[in-house]
């Protein structure tokens, strides 16, 4: 299931194990040393999965089976609870790091023509060049180009800090927090949203 060489040298792991391979490879392990102390352990575990000795190897493989995909589900549960813990720490990182408000990005966007136009024109320039390329170096330039702080309000002013009121203070950190809560979602999660908006449109 790796990644080999031509002269059968394995050169990377797969990056998935389908449960039927794992349960016949595991049998198959354990009929090579059945005396083996690391595989009489292995036996003990498989003994009470299994449960019935008498069943046969088929169905013993099934059973083995269906306990290696709950066990996976449950690590991939794990792992995306990681993931998310990780993706919200990255997230208020950034988004202090850079001082990006939700809230004055939409009123800077909802107040001010000018910055609605240039945001207009760079999206409709992003789509075009990252669409053949989204590598290349005119699309990376014009993705630090839509982020920077020529274009939208972002990044601190110590001046503008200092002026802050109570009111304003509180804005600037819900701004800040919606920022962080939409950023921990990723990529995968607002292009999902878009593509059943759109799709509800269309209907």
């Amino acid at each position: 299931l790796g990644f080999t060489r031509p002269s059968g040298r394995a050169i990377g792991l797969p990056s998935y194990v389908p449960s039927n391979y794992f349960a016949r490879a595991l049998f198959m392990e354990i009929q090579k040393a059945p005396d083996d102390q690391a595989v009489t352990a292995v036996r003990e575990l498989v003994s009470a999965v299994v449960g019935d000795a008498s069943v046969s190897i088929e169905e013993a493989e099934r059973s083995l089976a269906v306990w290696f995909d709950n066990s996976m589900d449950r690590l991939s549960g794990a792992f995306k609870r990681h993931t998310q813990r990780v993706s919200l720490v990255v997230s208020i990182v950034l988004v202090v790091a850079a001082n990006v408000d939700s809230i004055r990005l939409a009123q800077t966007l909802w107040n001010d023509p000018a910055t609605q136009a240039r945001m207009e024109a760079l999206s409709r320039d992003e789509m075009k060049v990252c669409e053949a390329d989204s590598q290349s170096p005119a699309c990376r330039q014009l993705l630090g180009t839509l982020a920077s702080g020529d274009v939208l309000p972002i990044g601190w002013n110590l001046e503008t800090i200092k002026a802050l009121d109570l009111e304003s203070a509180s804005l600037l950190l819900l701004g800040l927090a919606l920022t962080v809560l939409a950023a921990s979602k990723g990529a995968p999660f607002w292009f999902d949203i878009l593509r059943r908006f759109s799709a509800g449109l269309v209907s």
